[in-house]
């Protein structure tokens, strides 16, 4: 069972059907601000969670290399 932060959206849904061939994934979503200014972001993963984290670790990698090549 993949792990759900908040409410189990559509659109996780919808890829948890896609990728169901796949070791793992890790799905971040984010909706518009409320009229507070709040995000409700989602965060879904399937597969082992040191895989998960491994994905979001090379994934903060990549835009932190993104970042650092539009700075120069």
């Amino acid at each position: 069972m993949p792990y759900m932060h908040k409410q189990d959206s559509d659109a996780h849904e919808k890829v948890r059907h896609i990728l169901q061939n796949h070791v793992g994934y890790v799905l971040v979503t984010c909706r518009p601000a409320n009229k507070s200014g709040k995000l409700e972001v989602e965060l879904s993963f399937e597969g082992d969670p040191d895989l998960a984290s491994f994905l979001v670790e090379g994934a903060i990698e990549h835009f932190e290399e993104h970042q650092l090549a539009e700075e120069a």
